[in-house]
């Protein structure tokens, strides 16, 4: 018989459901009892419901008429994982319907009708609301979609509105999931049905084409199905028994070789009049369908050119010349591939590779990359001792920089990885230095190792997935890179192109990097590349060939094309679709080659749509204990110490059996071991896709619950190192801290992550790593709204914030965190005058930084007060900082006398400490004063004493500091030869430690001293070098000193044009600047070269400006300067008087202070003075004793001028001269 079709009245067979001409549904499904009506039924003819209505069995009547279905709609989607929601959100746009192939699967819980007896309805529906949600939560984590709830069971699509090359698998994943999570929920609840057997459910699933369509918004997603295969899902989930599930005969075929399935035969379904062919889905197979051959290694295939360039840039290093490679190109493209390929290629020859890579996890872990290249430099793994670790890296420095100092290298990477330090000298060491200090000591600990190792035998570091790199590894590799030009050292830098918050700030370091740079963009194959790919992939094994006596068969172009437009270039991408291939047994390895099934077609070999979705159907085929163990795995990361992972899997209800199944995966081509040589006992994915597939594929309770687990491992492995009941977080590892509060955050157990959070936070900003610990003291904040903390956590949180804004010249914001921490303290009615007066001296050093003294010493006076009211602080180390700092403060304010008095006092209680950093302070401020003073020889004595007491601790930048110093009072002094020295010095220390602003200011001090030794092309080399450097630097503190250095050199070589430029830029720094200081004295120098020019009138303008500032400040040396140049003007305008007036108070200034240069060049003056009013016994006097002065300095141009004048009476100087005399 035949049913005409109501729209297009085309005829169709009697049990035709829809119309094979339009698609008009030609039978209506009754939601109730889906019973198939014929068209035009308004009532089902078999239970009599109204077509159309929906059933209200998911709620009970007087719960839905309170609007509760609102709400479970909204919970339901809150538990939709974010990935999956955003795919639904795509599919939303679709309008009209479409035939779509989707499994469609009925669930049905067995038993619950006797609980809904026995209980009230509200509780009723509130335990079927718990079991469904558990059962959503299954089906969302393989992306099905729940398509409407029947009675206390529910109709689940694969396929719509998201597809996936693999939805019948993943709805039988999802139903076998069910079952056991009711098991489960059955044993935590305990409930029984009146027959006494626990609830139960059945499930029916079925594969095959169907009509979707947008209906409305509602929990059905927008979208709903019609067709025959809903309809035999149904019948198969009536028909199944309570407890099994039952497969229609498509859906089988399709997951045959990852599923048992018990045939069934064949059942007559009601509503059917050909019966249905079905199986009993039993489990997954323990094993997986062989390929008929071992996965092989792929040769390299269209590198050739990047291989050989890569070869060669590294070649160029073993001249001693430093390279930076970078290499990009996106996901699978061949990047690791490429890396290996070198590797294979290199091994014989005589140069060291380490190997380090970035994490991938939304908080990386600082410096991650270095660490782990360290570690396996030093051969430290994560199941060793503390003592082990300590011996290994001790033993291995001997070894391997047995030429340097134990105390130079030692405790700044034992630092820097984390190690607590057994030698209490070299702990104390690293205890003298503030933070910001020591993590330039170990940056220039870490450059030192690599330069040693590198000039025993070049060497390459590796550093891959650096999109992923935090701020810190960009800092340290910045540091490193490009410090010199002669070491054959070779940075290889891997990352995917604009991806990750690094890859903007790597592609511009990399641009500025001083050191050669080869850019590698990696570009997708070709279509010839790839297609050798295919014959590689295809080639029989080692040997088989000749045994099976044939000849390759190639891929028939059709699937040849195929294959090649859905890879679209990308090596990694077509190997895991010819992998995938096999598993389906399209591709049949047999007699030696590969062959594809006969009778194949292209539709049947469909091919997923994605990489990812790719690697979903390849893992998701993998045997079930090897699946878990890659899933425990990611989890725990990119890569996954064995120790840990096996912690893991002890904790599993059935052993997994580890050696075996790393084997295994190793086997196929998963993962690896880290290290060159496999000897590591970590594993890494080979593939970062691969551990995020894994990850993502986890239900996120699951996820949690691993997380918890892993914090819980890790925290009973290294409890002794990072327990915070201890002490300690200083005698912690800093990246097992992290990783600890990394995972016990992500399992959602904030009391037990905050702790770990603020240990991690206090690690970073003991780095000097501001950027990191905000990020963890702003999540530390978060947790504290969810948990119950002490008010001394708020406040200390709030304290370090503060510290780090401050650090990084937040003033504003600082400020605000610190009045917070203050506020606590108040709140919790804390009585502790220590942290009171250290947050108050805090608040005093940003108002001092700030400029406003006032407000700075309001706030050290309240720290006074507060110690001194305590007995306890009186006399502490927190009182002589305060009282350090006030001196300080003074200093700035011209209150000479009570500066001085306050550093003697807080050097009294400092001295026979161990705060050596603070005793060095208080010997700078000492310093400063004396040099105020000119009383030099006090001022040598306690620099002197500072930098012995910083050769003692081995810091090298506060080393250069006290060089500065010393180099600074010897100029002053006119000891140049010393000072020479001391300059040469620093610019070594410059070198060593990559500080190119040291590097720069001991070359201002070098041009300066060979300018007043006559020495003008020295001291224009070294200026000039000096400018491009600090302009390079781009800070403004440099700049001003090197723009007036150079201008002096141009000034002494008569180049005024090139000398007037440069002081307006200098004068320009010390306006942006602020500083008033290098404001007069900047006027000072421009009145000095206006009068050179012969501008006299401007040139007594500004140096009358320069008075006027210097006078205020209090500064006898630039007040003397001022007075010399505008003494000079006086006497060009013929203003002897005025001229008198000006050099006299001058040249007395020079001589209170014992400046003996100054005092000659001023003497000089006066003797033109002497001349200009015709008192000639007087100027030759004057012009001997400047001349035996210059003579006794070195000044040679000087002391040839004086002479000169001596012998020939001459008033007027040579031109480029007048400058050295002002």
């Amino acid at each position: 018989m035949l049913m005409d079709c109501p729209v297009c009245g085309k005829a169709n067979p009697l049990q035709s459901r829809l119309c094979g001409h339009c698609a008009t549904p030609l039978l209506n499904m009754c939601d109730r009892c889906h019973f198939e009506n014929p068209p035009g039924f308004r009532f089902c003819g078999n239970c009599g419901f109204r077509i159309g209505e929906t059933v209200p069995v998911a709620e009970p009547r007087q719960l839905k008429e309170q609007g509760t279905t609102g709400h479970i709609t909204k919970r339901l989607r809150s538990m939709m994982p974010e990935a999956f929601a955003e795919k639904i959100a795509a599919e939303r746009g679709r309008e009209g319907s479409e035939r779509r192939e989707v499994t469609v699967l009925f669930m049905d819980l067995q038993g619950f009708t006797s609980f809904s007896e026995r209980n009230d309805p509200e509780a009723v529906f509130e335990r079927l609301g718990y079991y469904l949600s558990s059962f959503i939560e299954v089906i969302y984590a393989y992306e099905g979609s729940v398509d409407k709830f029947t009675g206390d069971g529910l109709m689940a699509l694969f396929g719509v509105p998201v597809a996936h090359e693999n939805d019948p698998e993943r709805a039988c994943r999802a139903a076998l999931d069910m079952q056991r999570l009711l098991n489960t929920i059955n044993e935590q609840l305990q409930d029984k049905s009146a027959s006494g057997n626990e609830l139960s459910m059945r499930i029916g699933i079925n594969t095959g084409q169907v009509i979707a369509g947008s209906i409305g918004p509602d929990l059905r997603m927008e979208y709903t199905v019609v067709g025959d295969t809903v309809n035999v899902s149904k019948r198969l989930e009536t028909a199944a028994q309570p407890g099994s599930i039952l497969i229609g005969e498509s859906t089988y075929h399709r997951v045959a070789e990852l599923f048992e399935g018990e045939d069934k035969g064949t059942l007559e379904l009601r509503g059917r009049q050909e019966p249905v062919h079905c199986y009993q889905l039993k489990g997954l197979h323990a094993l997986p369908a062989s390929h008929g051959r071992g996965r092989v290694r792929l040769p390299m295939i269209g590198r050739a050119e990047e291989l050989n360039t890569l070869e060669e840039t590294v070649r160029k290093s073993y001249r001693g010349m430093e390279q930076v490679i970078l290499i990009t190109g996106e996901a699978g493209i061949g990047k690791s591939r490429l890396l290996r390929a070198w590797q294979r290629r290199t091994a014989l020859q005589e140069t060291r590779v380490l190997y380090g890579a970035s994490l991938s996890y939304r908080q990386p872990i600082s410096y991650w990359p270095f660490i782990t290249l360290l570690q396996n430099l030093f051969d430290i793994r994560e199941e060793d001792s503390d003592e082990l670790r300590w011996q290994k890296l001790e033993n291995g420095a001997q070894e391997l920089a047995s030429e340097l100092a134990p105390g130079e290298l030692l405790p700044f990477i034992a630092h820097f990885l984390g190690l607590p330090i057994p030698d209490e000298e070299m702990a104390w060491q690293l205890q003298q230095l503030a933070p910001a200090q020591l993590r330039q000591q170990s940056y220039i600990a870490l450059r030192v190792l690599l330069v040693t190792l590198a000039y025993q035998q070049p060497l390459v570091l590796i550093l891959e997935d650096l999109h992923w790199a935090d701020s810190s590894t960009l800092d340290l590799l910045s540091f490193l890179m490009g410090k010199s030009s002669k070491v054959p050292l070779t940075f290889i830098l891997v990352t995917r192109p604009l991806e990750g918050p690094a890859s903007e700030r790597l592609s511009k370091m990399s641009s500025e990097v001083k050191a050669e740079l080869t850019r590698l963009a990696l570009a997708p194959l070709d279509e010839q590349e790839m297609e050798l790919l295919i014959e590689a992939w295809l080639s029989p094994a080692e040997g088989e060939q000749e045994a099976s006596g044939k000849s390759l068969t190639p891929l028939p172009a059709p699937f040849r094309e195929y294959l090649l437009a859905q890879a679209e270039g990308n090596p990694f991408f077509l190997e895991e679709l010819l992998e995938m291939w096999a598993a389906q047994e399209y591709l049949i390895y047999q007699h030696g080659q590969w062959e594809l099934r006969p009778n194949l077609t292209i539709e049947e070999s469909a091919i997923p749509p994605s990489l990812n979705a790719l690697l979903t159907a390849r893992l998701d085929r993998l045997p079930e204990d090897a699946h878990r163990t890659l899933q425990l795995a990611s989890v725990i990361g990119r890569t996954f110490p064995l120790n840990l992972l096996q912690h893991l899997a002890r904790q599993q209800i059935r052993p997994l059996p580890l050696a075996e199944l790393l084997e295994f995966l190793e086997a196929e081509r998963l993962i690896e071991r880290e290290g060159p040589d496999g000897g590591s006992s970590r594993w890494r994915f080979r593939h970062p896709l691969v551990r995020d597939t894994l990850y993502q594929e986890m239900l996120r309770s699951e996820r949690r619950d691993l997380h918890e687990v892993v914090g819980g491992s890790l925290e009973l492995l290294f409890r002794e190192r990072v327990s915070p009941k201890t002490g300690g977080w200083s005698g912690a590892q800093t990246q097992q801290v992290e990783l600890i509060a990394h995972h016990y955050e992500q399992a959602e157990e904030w009391e037990r992550a905050l702790p770990f959070l603020r240990i991690a936070a206090e690690h970073a900003a003991a780095r000097f790593d501001n950027e990191t610990a905000l990020l963890y003291a702003k999540r530390c904040l978060r947790l504290v709204e969810k948990t119950f903390v002490s008010w001394d956590t708020c406040r200390h949180l709030h304290e370090l914030m503060g510290e780090v804004y401050l650090a990084d010249n937040q003033f504003n914001t600082a400020e605000q965190h610190f009045r917070i921490a203050m506020e606590t303290l108040d709140e919790a009615q804390i009585e502790d005058a220590r942290r009171t007066a250290e947050l108050f001296r805090k608040l005093a050093r940003l108002n001092e930084r700030r400029g406003d003294y006032e407000e700075a010493l309001r706030w050290l006076n309240r720290a006074q007060s507060e110690l001194e009211q305590d007995e306890k602080a009186q006399g502490s180390v927190e009182l002589a900082r305060v009282l350090n700092d006030t001196g300080w403060v003074l200093l700035r304010q011209g209150d000479l006398p009570r500066a001085q008095a306050l550093a003697y006092e807080s050097l009294r209680l400092l001295e026979g400490t161990e705060y050596l950093q603070d005793i060095a302070s208080a010997y700078n401020r000492l310093v400063a004063t004396y040099m105020v003073q000119g009383n030099w020889q006090q001022a040598e004595a306690f620099a002197l004493k500072g930098l012995k007491l910083r050769e003692s601790i081995g810091f090298q930048p506060g080393i250069a500091s006290s060089c500065q110093t010393m180099a600074t009072l010897l100029t002053y002094l006119g000891r140049w030869d010393e000072a020479l020295q001391y300059a040469a010095r620093m610019l070594g220390l410059g070198h060593s430690t990559s500080s190119r602003s040291t590097e720069c200011e001991a070359l201002i001090l070098q041009a300066t001293l060979y300018l007043y030794k006559g020495a003008l092309d020295r001291a224009l080399s070294r200026a000039e070098t000096a400018r491009a450097r600090a302009d390079e630097l781009a800070l403004l503190p440099l700049r001003l000193q090197a723009y007036r250095t150079l201008a002096h050199v141009h000034q002494a070589r008569g180049e005024l044009r090139e000398a007037h430029l440069l002081v307006l830029r200098a004068i320009e720094c010390a306006h942006l600047l602020g500083e008033r200081e290098a404001e007069a004295t900047t006027h000072t120098d421009h009145a000095a070269i206006l009068l050179a020019r012969g501008k006299v009138r401007e040139g007594q303008s500004e140096a009358r400006q320069a008075l006027r500032l210097a006078t205020e400040l209090s500064i006898p040396m630039v007040v003397a300067g001022a007075r010399r140049v505008l003494g000079a003007c006086h006497l060009s305008l013929n203003d002897l008087a005025g001229a008198e007036n000006h050099l006299n108070k001058a040249a007395l200034i020079y001589g209170q202070m014992n400046l003996p240069y100054e005092l000659a060049r001023s003497t000089l003056l006066l003797a033109r003075l002497r001349m200009s009013q015709n008192n000639a016994k007087d100027a030759r006097v004057l012009c001997k004793q400047a001349a035996r002065a210059f003579c006794v300095l070195g000044a040679v141009a000087e002391f040839k001028y004086a002479r000169a004048l001596v012998k020939k009476w001459v008033a007027q100087p040579p031109q480029g001269v007048v400058a050295s005399t002002l």
